[in-house]
């Protein structure tokens, strides 16, 4: 019961550990200005690094809340865990070929449908709006704000 009484604070210094890690990988990244090849690098260091602190406080809130004789282990579920994983894998393989605006599309409108909650009704119109949008306009900030190249793939 020990190891439950404190997952929120080993999660939270997971997190921290890890994105200190990234920043000292980011940190080694050649620098040729301001917006560059390390910009979004350093941007979402910092932002798992204000997560890891954040996780971390809530872990010593919960830790010293933690009530045993009331505790109910959650119920997981590892099917949706390995398709999230094959998922991300084939999004990762199709990436080149297919291009980033259609593998994007439909690796956020799969995984929208995948991770909603069971029972629920899912509207699919929307999750394929929100796929669409995110996809163009993460583009749009990488070809035209970033001027870095996408995988274009079949779209050329």
């Amino acid at each position: 019961m020990r190891m439950k009484k404190y997952s929120e604070l080993i999660f939270g210094a997971s997190i921290l550990a890890f994105g200190i890690f990234y920043f000292l990988l980011t940190n080694q990244l050649p620098r040729k200005g301001t917006v560059d090849a390390a910009f979004v690098p350093y941007i979402l260091s910092a932002f798992m690094l204000l997560l890891g602190v954040l996780q971390i406080a809530v872990g010593v809130k919960a830790s010293k809340n933690f009530d045993e004789k009331n505790y109910k282990p959650e119920n997981l579920d590892y099917l949706t865990v390995l398709k999230t994983i094959a998922l991300i894998v084939i999004y990762i393989a199709v990436l080149e070929p297919i291009g980033f605006l259609i593998s994007t599309i439909l690796f956020l409108f799969i995984g929208f449908n995948l991770l909603a909650p069971a029972g629920e009704k899912k509207n699919q119109l929307m999750n394929l709006i929100i796929a669409v949008l995110a996809s163009v306009i993460i583009y749009y900030v990488f070809r035209n704000g970033l001027n870095l190249m996408l995988p274009q793939g079949i779209l050329r």
